[in-house]
């Protein structure tokens, strides 16, 4: 422990306190394990935790908790350098993706959505696509990657979370000012997180379910005053052109209950495997699950 980079207002045995947080009692929220308040939690475990499991601390699984600190704070500061996609999530995932999957000559449809599974056993058969079916092979596997509220529909008797929480998306279309950091966190205020791109400024803000309703105009522009603040712009700066992205069911929601519904990988099909954030990964709803997900349920199927 180095006592220069405390939190303001913090002392050692804040951070001690803090050791009941990572290895919890199973099913516990982080609630009923730390102090879910002071300068520690609201300068530090608050705007970290919930960034990460999208639902307020207090209520939030502290498994999931456990795991984000475990494999972060607790690994120290290389661990904790956070990677942005600076064109995209299109250009950083999905465009290397089919990149490769045009490489070794696999077909990809896009508008073709799965329907239905026909069930024969202890297997998938049949996939049915509307007007199109594909009947699979013997030695065929399918990895199911699709919401938690359209696997249900599709695999009898599937558990899975079904309670969501929302994410409110800002975007400005301006030049950030000089010396703007890529990142910046945002504490007492609407705005949590502005990351700067050359082109514009954007905000993400986390268990938002209290801001949906709200109209458009009123919250980019509160959104807007705090942003034009933060990055030394003024108060009254004009807000430039702008977007709000609103997401009801972005992620699970991450408490003890419904942790405890997330599904393994392997069903009870043998052919059958399930991918996505929502799946049992160990973390929150995460682009790190998600990718873990994928893995373990192609690693099943190539068995």
């Amino acid at each position: 422990f180095d006592p220069r980079r405390r939190v303001p207002g913090t002392g050692v045995f804040d951070y001690l306190a803090l050791a009941r947080l990572l290895w919890p009692g199973a099913g516990t929220s982080i609630g009923e394990v730390v102090a879910c308040k002071g300068a520690l939690y609201d300068r530090l475990l608050r705007p970290l935790l919930v960034a990460a499991l999208n639902v307020e601390p207090p209520e939030a699984a502290a498994e999931l908790a456990a795991a984000v600190l475990r494999e972060t704070l607790m690994v120290g500061g290389n661990a904790c350098r956070p990677l942005v996609a600076r064109d995209g999530l299109g250009a950083a995932f999905v465009d290397p993706a089919l990149a490769f999957l045009g490489k070794h000559a696999v077909p990809v449809k896009f508008g073709h959505r799965l329907r239905s599974f026909d069930f024969d056993g202890h297997r998938v058969a049949v996939l049915r696509f509307g007007e199109e079916n594909v009947v699979l092979a013997a030695d065929d596997a399918v990895v199911l990657a699709v919401p938690p509220v359209v696997a249900v529909s599709m695999v009898p008797e599937l558990p899975a979370p079904s309670e969501y929480r929302a994410i409110v998306n800002a975007h400005f279309r301006i030049a950030p000012p000089a010396g703007t950091p890529p990142i910046v966190g945002v504490i007492g205020a609407t705005t949590e997180w502005v990351f700067a791109y050359p082109d514009r400024l954007s905000v993400t803000i986390s268990a938002a379910d209290r801001l949906v309703d709200r109209p458009r105009e009123e919250l980019a522009g509160t959104i807007w005053r705090e942003v034009a603040q933060v990055c030394g712009m003024g108060e009254g700066s004009a807000m430039p052109p702008w977007q709000i992205v609103r997401e009801r069911r972005a992620t699970f929601a991450a408490t003890p209950g419904e942790n405890r519904k997330r599904p393994p990988a392997r069903t009870g099909w043998r052919n059958l495997f399930l991918a996505g954030d929502w799946t049992a990964t160990g973390l929150p709803a995460t682009i790190e699950g998600a990718i873990r997900s994928g893995r373990r349920a192609a690693a099943l199927a190539a068995g």
